[in-house]
């Protein structure tokens, strides 16, 4: 018997894949246990309806997606609020403008030729509404299909022709990185992906192609212990969604059903009914059930009305809205649509805008934009810098109408303010600015310079106009002094002539 001999990188290897299987093995065996109790004597997920773990596939949560709105919300509405808006980067330590930046203009420009935006949005919902999404870098080095298993060089610069968003369910991984002394390592190494070609879903042809993961971008979200797989945006609301879905279907069959009253067929005390006669009144009901016909013809029996019975299901739905809502920390407006409006409270407001703050910074920024930037300044695609600063929508300014409502509101309480004989000796006005009229020190300073300013231009002007009329006055007193002057010269001239002919 030969013994084989294997060396410690293999043994390694081998302990490694050991622990991995036996922890896949032992979560999937909690999975498949979800709903069970009395030591397994009841499944509470199999008696209401719910799928087991293993059967939320893909599949399962695209076409729960595609299909139900509420599903469709969860992941549509953080997602779209998060990259609305502008997007803008620019140097750190840069004392140039936005508009002169230098990144700052590349990025504007490739945004506005490729639609970053767009598609960076898309594989963000493609990332949630699976356990990952990739976005697939069209590079101009890939002259046919069979390039894009060579991988990209480390600093090869190239020009960005495309990109493009992937779905897990189009996806398959043909290769690990195996090298444990990799840094990708235990990450995918090649992927298998389905790519459209024309057409849509149904009509549309596709093709298979090998990708080296140096032309992908991979992005999950939600996960605890994998880089590779994340958790599904839906999967914690998976039986909510369900239930929804129950209740909304239910309620509008309880409807087409119990809104018009049934019927019961008494028949006279002495009519025998044949049985072409028990065919007709069948084909009567049928017509009154599905035709919605409001008449029933017969002989020899007595049609009489039943109750209907409807019962109104915004409790049971206003309960699992609740908490969807609860899960995803989707303020309730915002799942229903009306977060517009007077319909929105400004808690709802401010709670909304504060998880897709965090979402942008913590997640979207990290986790999708930088990477993707990352990459491009790699591929000399955008102009490489040490450090930059994402300028993301200032999601907490004030709207137009918001605008006026606080000009409006500082008015009134600086009317209140200056009409107060002692109002400025108990809150001097710097202290009126910032807590009567919400300013903070910059603008409350601001507006003290410009007093300040104000008042010495009105002294200037003041000591301008003073110097005009005292120089007004002294001509007029010269004017008056020659004219003074002049008259007592005449007389004197008078005077003297008189004497002389005197004499």
């Amino acid at each position: 018997m030969v013994r084989r001999k294997h060396n410690n990188n293999q043994v390694q290897k081998l302990t490694d894949n050991q622990v991995v299987i036996s922890s896949l093995l032992s979560r999937a065996r909690l999975s498949w246990r979800l709903g069970e109790s009395y030591s397994g004597k009841r499944n509470i997920y199999e008696a209401l309806g719910y799928p087991p773990d293993r059967e939320l596939d893909f599949t399962w949560y695209w076409n729960r997606y595609q299909r139900q709105d509420m599903a469709s919300a969860v992941i549509d509405r953080p997602v779209d609020k998060t990259w609305d808006g502008k997007l803008g980067l620019v140097e750190v330590g840069n004392k140039l403008t936005k508009s002169e930046s230098v990144l700052g203009i590349a990025w504007q420009e490739l945004s506005a030729t490729l639609k970053i935006k767009k598609y960076l949005s898309r594989i963000d919902k493609l990332a949630g509404i699976g356990r990952y999404g990739l976005l697939l870098f069209g590079f101009n080095d890939i002259k046919k299909s069979e390039d894009f298993i060579n991988p990209v060089g480390e600093n090869q610069k190239l020009k960005l022709l495309y990109i493009k968003p992937i779905d897990e369910g189009s996806v398959k991984i043909e290769e690990w990185e195996s090298n444990t002394s990799n840094e990708r390592y235990g990450q995918p190494k090649v992927y298998s992906i389905m790519i459209g070609i024309g057409g849509n879903e149904e009509t549309g042809s596709s093709q298979s192609i090998q990708v080296h993961h140096s032309r992908i971008l991979h992005i999950t979200s939600g996960s605890l212990v994998s880089d590779v797989y994340g958790k599904p945006r839906m999967k914690p609301i998976a039986n909510r969604l369900l239930d929804l879905e129950k209740l909304l279907g239910g309620d509008a069959e309880m409807f087409w059903r119990g809104a018009r009253p049934g019927y019961s067929a008494i028949s006279k005390d002495d009519y025998e009914m044949s049985e072409s006669d028990r065919e007709d009144l069948y084909k009567e009901l049928d017509m009154y059930e599905h035709d919605l016909r409001r008449v029933i013809t017969g002989q020899g029996f007595e049609m009489k009305a039943l109750a209907t019975q409807i019962s109104d299901p915004e409790g049971h739905i206003t309960v699992q809205v609740q908490a969807i809502s609860a899960q995803t920390g989707i303020p309730i407006r915002v799942l229903l649509g009306s977060e517009k409006g007077e319909l929105s409270s400004d808690q709802d407001k401010v709670q909304w805008l504060s998880l897709i703050k965090t979402r942008m910074e913590e997640y979207a920024e990290p986790e999708i934009l930088r990477p993707f930037i990352d990459k491009c300044m790699k591929h000399g695609i955008l102009p490489k810098v040490d450090k930059y600063i994402v300028l993301w929508e200032d999601l907490f300014s004030p709207s137009e109408k918001e605008k006026v409502d606080i000009g409006k509101a500082r008015a009134t309480s600086l009317k209140v303010y200056s009409d107060s004989s002692f109002a400025a000796d108990v809150l001097p006005p710097k202290l009126a600015y910032k807590y009567l009229l919400g300013l903070s020190e910059e603008e409350a300073e601001e507006i003290f310079q410009m007093a300040e300013e104000e008042m010495a231009n009105e002294e200037e002007q003041g000591r301008k106009l003073e110097e005009e009329v005292n120089r007004e006055l002294a001509i007029r007193e010269r004017e008056t002094n020659r004219t003074r002057s002049g008259t007592e010269t005449a007389a004197t001239t008078r005077q003297n002539g008189s004497v002389q002919i005197r004499e």
